[in-house]
């Protein structure tokens, strides 16, 4: 997105993170406000759609780390999607069928908390490196 600062995106992917392991019930339990996830998820979503028109605006990294940062916002776009589906009891077709079973599965959950988590992590450490 890169709107106040560089990795803004990247503490909202930590957010996002925290809140998905909560919702697994792994380390700690958060309410169930689908309304209030499903609206942080598309949040994120637009966010990521941010991140990548940012991304093709600034070419001027390395070729491999832009292909990961594309790879990584496709994995996230996707999950967000499904994730903001599952919230608002949306059916996209193809989507909602593959990967639902995946996040009812609190473990899954708690794994893809935890990819948000590294992920952001990782770019912000990329970011400080330059």
């Amino acid at each position: 997105m890169k709107i106040l600062f560089e990795y803004e995106d990247c503490i909202y992917g930590i957010i996002i993170g925290v809140i998905l392991i909560g919702l697994s019930g792994t380390f700690f339990t958060l309410p169930d406000y689908p309304m209030i996830w499903g609206a942080l998820f598309g949040i994120a979503a637009i966010l990521t759609i941010l991140d990548v028109r940012h991304t093709f605006s600034d070419l001027s990294g390395h070729s491999v780390l832009i292909i990961l940062a594309l790879l990584n916002n496709i994995i996230d776009l996707i999950l967000e999607i499904a994730l903001t589906a599952k919230m608002f009891n949306l059916d996209i077709p193809y989507l909602s069928e593959q990967l639902n079973p995946y996040l009812n599965d609190p473990t899954m959950l708690a794994g893809i908390g935890t990819f948000f988590i590294v992920t952001s992590c990782l770019w912000i450490y990329e970011f400080h490196k330059r």
